[in-house]
């Protein structure tokens, strides 16, 4: 009888299996990351930053995909260590400071060291196939939960 996600152990499922993932994986970005100085998350406001200039924070929060009082949370926190500068004109905007362009590229070298690691023994082939694959699964969640889009 061919086992189906009915009647199999949850640990077995492949749901346990990416949430497995999840967790080795922000355990790992987050060691490299607090060697910057950065939380994880913090990354997805530095990249959206440097590539949309002069946002609002209701824009951050929709490119971040996260709340508005999240954004509120961690800009705080940016601006604190010397990452971000809020405008004190309509519309109120945020950007990053000179500190905060600097840590871009560090971020970007940092994903893409990590992301190696995690494709060690991977082919191109391979990682073709495991794109498709999460995107596919991604959508599926998406088209049944509108709240689930990124």
């Amino acid at each position: 009888m061919k086992k189906t996600s009915e009647n199999i152990p949850f640990e077995d499922t492949l749901s346990y299996s990416f949430e497995q993932f999840r967790r080795a994986y922000r355990s790992r970005i987050s060691d490299e990351y607090t060697k910057l100085g950065l939380h994880v998350g913090q990354e997805m406001f530095i990249t959206n930053m440097s590539r949309y200039k002069d946002l609002t924070q209701g824009k951050l929060a929709e490119l971040c995909c996260v709340e508005p009082p999240t954004v509120t949370k961690v800009l705080n926190r940016m601006e604190k260590a010397g990452l971000v500068r809020r405008s004190h004109s309509k519309p109120l905007t945020v950007s990053l400071t000179h500190h905060g362009v600097r840590l871009r590229k560090q971020v970007e070298s940092t994903w893409l060291r990590v992301e190696k690691e995690m494709l060690a023994g991977f082919t191109t082939e391979e990682q073709i196939i495991l794109r498709r694959l999460m995107d596919a699964l991604r959508e599926n969640l998406e088209k049944e939960h509108p709240s689930a889009r990124t």
